[in-house]
């Protein structure tokens, strides 16, 4: 390590290069070492990337801001890029009607540069301009009405422009008049151009504001004279002169000097400065109202019907909070009952802090109401601090111990102040350190004070919450305050608690060579250094990782970019601003730095390209201007007027020899050719008028000629379709016919054959004279809708036996040597007995034409399959 020594009135530094120092200007090849003359101070030319934290100037002006502009009652997601924005536009339109200036506009432009172009769309940026421009404060707009009105204002087309109540109906599309436009201006990251336009597209008044964190805007003018002043911003519409402060500072150590000197603590100090500027009353209340604002955000996180909630955008984040808290009360309800259970104070529970934080920052996603503290971003840790020892911590204390929510707060605030007015509280300037960095040490030094710490125990807490942050990134997914914004202000609630701890239980400083002065200057040059990737441009870091792993995904990818705007984004004059991020190259950083130097060249050659080309028309212009100076220079003026006046005395004589030609004469006859060619021109054009009205005449007619062609060829086709579908039903008719005869001809065979069987069983000796039924192989049934045969095959039965009589009822029994018998005797039976005398003769058989049952004694055996409804009578189809 380089060490220091003292000789001759300099101070020389022992190069690690081992290389002699022996005069009074040394040099060497690694860095050089100046005396300035007179002043006996040495200056080295170190390079500035290695120089560390450089002190400012002197601090000449007092700290000014209010604690009420630093704590301001708003709506999400982001203070810089929600209220700021809203502010900008809100001012821009108050401005037009105090210079009486609207009744001239017809149009607005709203141009969003640098950050608040690229991660405008998830900050809802382009929402905020729209209310803006209506007149409406952050403080004063209901975050239920804001989509109902936008969506009207989209359907219109149209916008009331004004300032409470004097407006003006101009027309308005949102993707057309709020423009995206990737450059920056000088000044600061997040800017934006205001214009308003007349009739004729003229220039009615333009004004460029900055939106400097935390809801702290200036236009140009301010941000000029600010840079010497040192201010960083005004939260609104103040223009009044403010009151001079009773107790004024210009850092922490004054403010540890005012509260040592009047034996005040820093709440005491900064309230009095505060009632400077209005009543006690109106700061109570003030304050009274910013906790119950916080209180209420909390609870409306908290509540259980919005558990596991989707979050807007295509992250699709949900909300934990109600959960996580459902559960908290819960495991407390079993540990230590109903009634003990908000009695609890163990400051090592961290689930509270986690459930209070994220319920502010899941109600800031969804542009709820809320208060900044210090930015939207970082908006979470104060108010979970504040909740953690109001409900669990300030109850453990004695009565006489107990603070208020006042003093959390002054004291909280003023670390807040410091920050903005010394170093930077917008993520856009000095990454997301400067914004949950700073909420962080605002927590712990408002948690110090309420807890008894000292003021210097609080500027201690707050030193060691803020320097464990130094060096963080501001890198929002897709330009949402989600991902990592939610979880980080729960880890910054739980690092300001145990920053307080770590303070409280210490007998010394932890870091007595530290001050939240020195770290504040930190941050600054932190922040300035920082690559403006890591500046909540969402070009970085995981926001970067994010949009390199939806390439996997084109659809997705797609979906996400038509969403979030990206297609809105217009590219500056540096190619580094394009709403892309590349890989390509080579692995690791150096394949990062080539592709970056790989564009910049490619940029500088078409730039002088561009160049030459300009300087090629610039030399032509400026050749046929010479040559114009040349032919001037060559030309006789004394010529020139002496032609002119001959052509105009040839002229004048022209004239009077064509009046006298035409004395006399009423109509000359120049007038009346001209009166005849006109006539004629007029019958031409009338004949032209009439042939075209023909032409059109012969159109119609030929239209009507066509459409009714195509009427008579639609009618054809349908024709032809018909006579097509008849002839179908022509050649099914003719089959229907063949079967039918067919079925004829199987009738007249079956009819022969019956007749045969019958003759047959006539001319038998003995034969039963009746029809006996013949078995065929196949039943022909036509039914007689249809008119179609239907064929059912049954299988083949034997000829159907002479049934045999029963025995009379006073008939003996045959035993079984009479039942058996040979088959004639069985065939042929003898005739029965007569009855005896007295007897009724028994009744007649009934004769049936189909056999009653599949098992009838003599009748032929059926299959079990076949149903009895299924037969029906042979029937000759009626064409037969």
């Amino acid at each position: 390590m380089a060490g220091y020594d003292v000789e001759e009135g300099a101070l020389l530094r022992t190069c690690q290069s081992k290389e002699s120092v022996n005069s009074v200007n040394r040099s060497c090849s690694h860095c050089s070492v100046t005396t300035v003359p007179g002043a006996g101070v040495v200056v080295y030319d170190t390079p500035s990337f290695v120089q560390g934290a450089q002190r400012s100037q002197p601090l000449v002006d007092p700290i000014r801001t209010s604690v009420f502009e630093l704590l301001k009652i708003g709506i999400g997601p982001s203070s810089s890029h929600t209220v700021g924005p809203m502010l900008a536009c809100r001012n821009f339109a108050k401005r037009l009607v105090k210079q009486e200036l609207l009744s001239e506009v017809a149009s607005i432009t709203v141009e969003l540069r640098g950050s608040l172009a690229l991660t405008g769309i998830g900050h809802g940026t382009n929402k905020a301009c729209v209310l803006g421009l209506h007149g409406v404060a952050p403080a004063e707009v209901d975050p239920a009405t804001i989509e109902p009105f936008l969506a009207e204002v989209k359907e219109s087309g149209k916008l009331m422009l004004g300032f409470r109540g004097e407006f003006k109906e101009i027309g308005f599309v949102e993707e057309e008049d709020i423009l995206l436009v990737a450059e920056e201006l000088p000044l600061h990251p997040n800017a934006m151009i205001c214009r308003a336009l007349g009739n004729d597209f003229s220039s009615v008044l333009e004004t460029r504001y900055y939106s400097t964190g935390g809801g702290f805007i200036l236009s140009e003018e301010e941000m000029l004279a600010a840079e010497g002043a040192g201010s960083a911003g005004s939260a609104g519409d103040a223009d009044t002169a403010l009151p001079p402060l009773p107790l004024p500072f210009r850092s922490m150590t004054d403010l540890l000097d005012i509260c040592r000197a009047h034996s005040l603590d820093i709440a005491s100090v900064v309230r009095s400065n505060e009632e400077a500027r209005r009543s006690p009353a109106q700061v109570s209340e003030g304050l009274q109202e910013l906790w119950a604002v916080m209180e209420q955000c909390i609870e409306r996180g908290l509540e259980k019907q919005k558990a596991n909630e989707a979050l807007p955008g295509p992250l699709q984040m949900r909300r934990r909070a109600p959960s996580l808290y459902q559960a908290a009360l819960e495991e407390q309800r079993q540990r230590f009952g109903e009634e003990t259970g908000r009695a609890m104070a163990v400051m090592d529970e961290l689930r509270w802090l986690n459930c209070y934080a994220l319920a502010v920052m899941e109600e800031n996603a969804t542009m709820g109401r809320l208060v900044t503290a210090p930015t939207n971003g970082a908006a979470g840790v104060v108010p979970a601090v504040l909740a953690y020892y109001m409900r669990h911590l300030r109850a453990a204390q004695a009565e006489e111990d107990r603070k208020e929510p006042s003093t959390y707060l002054l004291t909280a605030a003023v670390i807040g102040i410091l920050a903005k007015e010394r170093a930077v509280i917008s993520g856009a300037a000095g990454g997301c350190q400067a914004e949950v960095g700073t909420a962080t040490a605002m927590a712990a030094a408002g948690l110090c004070a309420v807890l008894g710490g000292s003021p210097e125990q609080v500027e201690t807490a707050a030193t060691v919450a803020l320097e464990h942050s130094l060096g963080m990134t501001c890198d929002p997914v897709l330009g949402l305050v989600q991902a990592p914004c939610i979880e980080r202000n729960s880890m910054g609630a739980t690092k300001a608690v145990n920053a307080v701890a770590l303070v409280l239980a210490s007998a010394a400083s932890p870091s007595p060579w530290l001050s939240l002065d020195g770290v504040l200057r930190v941050m600054k040059e932190t922040g300035a250094a920082m690559d403006r990737r890591y500046r909540e441009t969402a070009l970085g870091g995981l926001a970067a990782d994010y949009e390199r792993s939806l390439g996997a995904t084109p659809k997705l990818q797609e979906k996400v970019k038509a969403t979030m705007g990206f297609s809105r984004i217009q590219t500056g004059t540096r190619k580094q601003l394009r709403r892309q991020v590349t890989y390509e190259g080579g692995p690791g950083v150096l394949g990062e730095v080539l592709d970056h130097l790989k564009e910049d060249l490619q940029a500088l050659l078409r730039a002088k390209r561009t160049a030459h080309e300009v300087r090629q028309q610039l030399d032509e212009k400026e050749a046929k201007i010479a040559a114009i100076h040349q032919e001037l220079r060559s030309t006789n003026l004394e010529e020139l007027e002496a032609a002119v006046s001959l052509a105009k005395a040839e002229a004048k004589e022209k004239a009077e020899e064509w009046a006298k030609v035409n004395a006399g004469r009423e109509d000359p006859p120049c007038y009346a050719e001209s009166t005849r060619l006109q006539r004629d021109c007029q019958e031409i054009c009338q004949q032209i008028l009439d042939a075209e009205n023909e032409t059109t005449f012969v159109q119609r007619q030929l239209v009507q000629l066509q459409d009714e062609r195509s009427s008579l060829d639609a009618s054809a086709q349908q024709h032809e379709q018909q006579a097509l579908s008849l002839k179908e039903k022509r050649e099914e008719i003719e089959r229907q016919k063949e079967q039918c005869e067919r079925s004829l001809g199987n009738l007249s065979d079956l009819e022969a054959e019956l007749r045969e069987k019958q003759e047959a069983q006539s001319k038998a000796p003995g034969g039963d004279q009746r029809a006996v039924p013949v078995a065929s192989s196949a039943v022909i049934h036509i039914e007689p809708e249809s008119r179609s045969p239907k064929q059912r095959v049954l299988p083949r039965q034997p000829p159907m036996m002479p049934e045999v009589p029963p025995s009379p009822p006073w008939a003996p029994a045959a035993s079984e040597e009479e039942e058996v018998g040979d088959a004639s005797e069985a065939a042929f039976p003898e005739p029965p007995e007569a009855p005896p005398p007295g007897a009724s003769p028994p009744p007649p058989r009934p004769r049936s034409s189909r056999p009653t049952s599949a098992k009838s004694a003599g009748s032929a055996s059926y299959d079990e399959d076949f149903d009895d409804d299924d037969w029906e009578e042979e029937s000759e189809p009626e064409d037969a």
